[in-house]
């Protein structure tokens, strides 16, 4: 991936998140694998003007959980074949955007 490409995805993503009220000093879980996908939702986040709330998917379920309810931030970014535990906050998954 080039940087000009990063600097698209990560553009993209940020507006969608801006479309989510995703502002300064929001919170913004990133529950995706490591990856490129995980660089480019951070990126985004903090474009938005967001902090992230790093979430790894190989946590126990009720660990994820806990951080969760113990954060509660405004929204998750995932993969829609990432398993989360239950949350009834917004969900975007980065692969579907």
């Amino acid at each position: 991936m080039s940087y000009a490409e990063l600097e698209t995805r990560a553009e993209r993503l940020a507006k969608h998140l801006a479309d989510h009220d995703i502002q300064a000093e929001s919170l913004v879980g990133v529950a995706l694998p490591r990856g490129i996908d995980a660089v480019v939702a951070v990126l985004a986040v903090l474009k938005a003007g967001g902090a992230y709330l790093p979430l790894d998917i190989s946590y126990p379920a009720e660990r994820l959980a806990y951080m969760l309810e113990d954060a509660r931030p405004a929204l998750l970014l995932s993969h829609s074949g990432v398993e989360l535990p239950e949350w009834d906050g917004p969900v975007v998954y980065v692969d579907a955007t």
